[in-house]
């Protein structure tokens, strides 16, 4: 009766003890891939992040070629901008000076409008004179 027995403990535990094994095989053939898995998530990880980075690199050089070139862009409309005062008071210097040419040139109509005028007067008299 008890090697009976025995003998039927034995077998279910050496049962016991292949599915313990299956499973331990198959626990590390779980571990293998889930380190592979891992390997691989952290490659990928790490050209992210080298993509990332060069694409921050990128926009940092955009952005400084936008810069400089609003940079150059303000300084150009700077420069504009002041010639355009120079040439508006230049061209007022200019129509004030037309003005001024004017006034004179009516002055001297005026001036010569009475000479000529007292000319005439003269003419007058002389003729009455001569009468």
């Amino acid at each position: 009766g008890m090697a009976k027995q025995f003998k039927a403990q034995q077998e279910k535990l050496l049962e016991k003890v292949a599915a313990m094994e299956e499973l331990s095989i198959s626990h590390s053939a779980d571990i293998v891939n889930l380190k592979q898995q891992h390997s691989e998530e952290i490659l990928e990880i790490k050209e992210n992040e080298i993509i990332v980075s060069s694409l921050e690199a990128r926009h940092a050089q955009e952005l400084e070629l936008r810069e400089s070139y609003m940079k150059d862009y303000r300084e150009k409309l700077t420069n504009a901008q002041r010639r355009n005062k120079e040439f508006e008071a230049a061209e007022s210097n200019y129509v004030s000076e037309i003005e001024a040419m004017k006034r004179y040139l009516k002055e001297l109509e005026k001036s010569s409008n009475i000479e000529t005028q007292a000319h005439g007067d003269l003419q007058l008299e002389n003729s009455k004179l001569k009468a």
